[in-house]
């Protein structure tokens, strides 16, 4: 008597699994090859040394107290901003404050403010041209040493 010949599922099975642990690196492969090359950092290594001196630089500026404080006042087209930076111990005169404005789902919108200082108090008009939410990026410091703050402003219309 012969035996009956049936169907396994389990080789099936086994070789379906290597067929998926093959194509996943093979389709990491084509999506690497296929990315645009600005994504892409030309120099790694220094990109990574670049960030952990960035790094430092935040890290510094906080060890020595520095801070900045932001009071808004609504005007026509905006806000009136005052920045008003403090420390523990004095500024340098190195030290610059520059603001950005920025909304996070429209990227065209975004904007280097300029300040003017006066009496160790940095001011500016901050144009809102649309209604909802803004962000507003103080950063204080110089090449080395710095903080950097952000400030959310809704704007009614």
């Amino acid at each position: 008597m012969a035996a009956e010949r049936r169907f396994e599922p389990w080789p099936v099975g086994i070789a379906a699994l290597l067929a998926l642990g093959l194509a996943g690196p093979i389709a990491f492969l084509w999506f690497a090859a296929h990315s645009p090359p600005e994504l892409v950092p030309a120099d790694p290594w220094g990109s990574a040394l670049a960030q952990d001196v960035d790094e430092r630089g935040r890290g510094e500026g906080v060890a020595r107290g520095w801070d900045v404080a932001l009071q808004a006042e609504r005007n026509a087209t905006g806000v009136h901003v005052e920045l008003v930076p403090s420390a523990r111990e004095p500024l340098p005169d190195d030290v610059d404050l520059r603001l950005r404005r920025e909304r996070p789902d429209r990227a065209d919108l975004d904007l280097e403010i300029p300040l003017a200082r006066e009496n160790g108090r940095w001011l500016a008009d901050v144009a809102l041209p649309l209604p909802g939410r803004w962000q507003l990026r103080a950063r204080l410091g110089s090449a080395n040493v710095w903080i950097e703050r952000s400030f959310e402003l809704e704007a009614v219309q």
